[in-house]
């Protein structure tokens, strides 16, 4: 009996035994596996956290090349050799060079390998079905390679490849660019053809009538832009009130010929818009775009332009124009940018030397109009009798009474195939357009006329940009609202024979410029034609989309007198053929009407008002892009080119509504030779965006 309870025990110790030994295992087994599963997951975060530093690297590389590009720099330099890169002296140079960042932790060592197709002729016309679908872009490929690991561990986490495409685009292929709030509110029927961009929230309506749009409208996030909310939206109202008179108002392009009607008002939704197949696209990803210190004295276009003519204003008892000397001119060095050191010869057009100086408001043919406006002997010595005896390229002046800005301006009074001959005259005198040209004094029949030593070349970044300014001691917070540039004559982009066989030079021997930008950082006003297509156009009697070849095949068409041009400003004002100094500088809109149709055939770039927000002031929209200020009646005004505004005015702060003036007919449309890259004018600014093609990815190699 005793043997038998014995024998259970041992049975149930056994079996405890057994149980404790299986558990142990299982246990074991347990702490093995959540081991291995603890190293797994550490190694997996540990690989992630390699991959997301190593992007970064990417991503900073890339960006680094865009900024290049935005500065109109290429990069430049050597990439490391494909065997053991940025290992020992294997570091590469320059823009492609080995470099090390710090980042989660990890060490990221990132290089840059060009392609070898960068160094031929890249120009490319986007894809359709891609944003910005037909327009032209200058394209590079480049790869950018980059690995994370450890800190104190060479072994890399992860290894990532990334090939991508910068494209540089051309602002003045839109038809209008805005790097804000664009509002296009006609009041009249308005066609617009070509692309629309803006960097913020796009207004569109007519009142009382129709607008047609005829291009790819494009609207972008830009959360910098202090007057709008930045959501990159397409709207059927004014900025300014919630009205819906403009309900059905809009009609674009769907892409198969059609004008559809945009259905109701507001804020439109993108699936609505999606009806246009991919011609409306809002809430994109801003675009990079210049600076405004980029036109400023100083930035970009001011190292880069071929010739500075100043209206030195630091004594007002004596005034001067002179050629203000540039600072670091020798630091341009970069393969987009030709060397200024070349000859500089200038077109030279039959046009008629009467007709020219038939301008009764011209500074040399009444001296009376040099008035004085200040207490002081202001301009006395430019309005003097030696100055009246024979013609000056460049003048100044301050009857013009501007009503938006409420006074007098003091102009810079630019007669441009005048100033275009002296340069020619130079050429003839100092050299014979084969080799290096000292020009000296270029305006040198007054010692006021100051200019120094200049190497001057008309086919460097597409032919030659002239830049105006005012050089003057100013007070903080004072600006150059006082102060701006006036072209005449500019209905040919070239000198004239007349003019050059007044001065006893040969007509008809300079070669034609390639283009023409002027660039100020005070506004323009731009008086009478400018940069007519042929000679028939003097007529102003035909819409110049009719005129004979107005869209360039593939390989180009060359125009009798048309030249890429392009203004660039504070502000752009418009004056007509038949302004008159005396009357509508004074009676603007209430004066009599302008019966001289004008012409201007050029890319504008200039600051424009904003509305603010809600119940605010209206900016005066597209239409009111340039400035106006005369009667204009019924009128026409017509217009061939491109709008862009990246910023307000600087310095014109007069508000749209302060303007005296009754607008012209407004026949414009969008200059469709900018669609091929020879047609652009010099120094076209460009906004840049990268395009992947491919990604690839290395875990723990």
């Amino acid at each position: 009996m005793n043997r038998h309870k014995s024998s259970q025990g041992g049975f149930v110790m056994m079996t405890v035994i057994s149980l404790l030994a299986t558990i142990m295992v299982l246990l074991s087994a347990y702490f093995f596996t959540t081991n291995i599963e603890t190293r797994s997951v550490q190694s997996s975060l540990g690989s992630v956290t390699g991959f997301y530093s190593a992007e970064a690297g990417l991503n900073i590389r890339g960006e680094e090349i865009r900024q290049l590009f935005i500065g109109f720099q290429r990069p430049s330099g050597t990439s490391p050799d494909e065997n053991n890169p940025c290992q020992n002296n294997n570091q590469g140079s320059g823009d492609f060079e080995c470099k090390t960042y710090s980042y989660n932790d990890r060490d990221i060592i990132t290089y840059v390998v060009e392609d070898e197709d960068n160094q031929n002729d890249n120009v490319i016309r986007i894809p359709q079905g891609e944003l910005f679908a037909g327009l032209n872009a200058v394209e590079y490929r480049y790869t950018v390679l980059s690995e994370a690991a450890p800190k104190k561990d060479d072994r890399p986490e992860a290894i990532l490849e990334m090939v991508f495409r910068s494209r540089l685009v051309p602002l003045f292929q839109f038809a209008a660019f805005y790097d804000k709030d664009l509002e296009l509110l006609p009041g009249e029927d308005m066609e617009l053809f070509g692309p629309i961009h803006a960097n913020g929230d796009i207004y569109t309506g007519a009142d009382g009538a129709n607008l047609n749009i005829d291009g790819q409208i494009t609207a972008s996030f830009n959360p910098e832009d202090q007057h709008s909310e930045g959501g990159g939206r397409f709207h059927i109202q004014r900025k300014d009130n919630t009205s819906t008179q403009f309900e059905d108002t809009v009609h674009v392009n769907d892409g198969t010929g059609n004008f559809e009607t945009i259905p109701g008002g507001g804020m439109i939704e993108q699936e609505v818009l999606d009806d246009w197949n991919g011609l409306i696209e809002t809430e994109l990803d801003a675009l990079t775009v210049p600076e405004a210190h980029d036109f400023e004295p100083g930035g970009e276009y001011w190292q880069k332009a071929d010739l500075i003519v100043a209206l030195d204003m630091t004594d007002v008892n004596d005034p001067a124009i002179v050629v203000p000397e540039r600072k670091n001119k020798d630091s341009i060095e970069n393969q987009m940018t030709q060397t200024l050191n070349m000859p500089l010869c200038i077109d030279s057009v039959d046009c008629d030397l009467e007709e020219v100086e038939d301008q009764d408001d011209a500074p040399r043919n009444d001296p009376d109009l040099f008035s004085v406006a200040y207490d002081d002997d202001f301009l006395d010595e430019i309005k003097g009798e030696e100055l009246m005896i024979s013609r000056y390229p460049v003048e100044a002046s301050d009857s013009f009474h501007d009503s938006r800005e409420g006074g007098n301006i003091t102009m810079l009074e630019v007669d441009l195939p005048f100033l275009l001959s002296r340069i020619h005259e130079s050429s003839e005198k100092h050299g014979d357009c084969t080799g290096d040209i000292t020009i000296r004094n270029l305006l040198s029949d007054s010692p006021h006329y100051n200019f120094n030593e200049l190497n001057i070349d008309t086919s460097g970044d597409g032919g030659l940009v002239i830049y105006f300014t005012v050089i003057k001691d100013y007070d903080p917070g004072q600006d150059k609202g006082e102060y701006g540039v006036r072209i005449r004559n500019g209905a040919h982009l070239g000198a004239c024979d007349d003019t050059l066989e007044e001065m006893g030079l040969t007509p008809g021997e300079a070669p034609k410029i390639q283009g023409l930008t002027l660039v100020s950082d005070i506004p323009f006003y731009i008086q009478g034609h400018y940069n007519l297509n042929d000679p028939s156009d003097h007529s102003a009697s035909r819409d110049p989309n009719q005129a004979e070849g107005s869209v360039l095949p593939e390989e180009g068409l060359e125009y009798e007198n048309w030249r890429p041009a392009a203004i660039i400003g504070d502000t752009i004002n418009i004056l007509s053929q038949g302004w008159d100094n005396d009357s509508d500088s004074t009676t603007g809109g209430d004066g009599p009407v302008t019966n001289a149709e004008t012409r201007v055939n050029a890319a504008f770039l200039a600051g424009t008002d904003s509305t603010q927000e809600l119940n605010a002031a209206y900016s005066g929209g597209l239409e009111n892009f340039p400035r106006f200020h005369e009667n204009w009646g019924t009128t026409r005004f017509y217009y061939q080119g491109s709008f862009v505004s990246l910023n307000e005015s600087r310095h014109a702060s007069g508000d749209w509504g302060d303007a005296s003036y009754n607008p012209p007919a407004r026949p414009w449309t969008y200059d469709e030779r900018f669609n091929y890259m020879e047609n652009l004018p010099p120094l076209t600014p460009r906004f840049v965006y990268l395009k992947q093609e491919r990604f690839i990815r290395d875990f723990d190699r």
